[in-house]
């Protein structure tokens, strides 16, 4: 499924911030942002996405979950 570019784009806003807040890579926060827009859960992203999020704890996705809401 296409993501429209303006929520796209402030996908990308809002991964840059918290990536700078929470001092973690770029595309590691954006890709778990993109995963949680999906409806995965963070328990599924934390077991079944680690390659994809570099392996982070489950209490590392949910900040940025929490963040990522707070932002939007």
């Amino acid at each position: 499924m296409a993501v429209p570019a303006k929520k796209a784009k402030d996908t990308r806003n809002i991964a840059r911030r918290l990536s700078n807040n929470l001092h973690l890579d770029f595309w590691v926060v954006n890709q778990v942002i993109t995963l949680l827009d999906q409806d995965n859960t963070v328990p599924f992203i934390a077991r079944y996405r680690k390659e994809q999020t570099g392996g982070l704890e489950p209490t590392v996705l949910r900040e940025i979950q929490v963040q990522c809401e707070e932002q939007r």
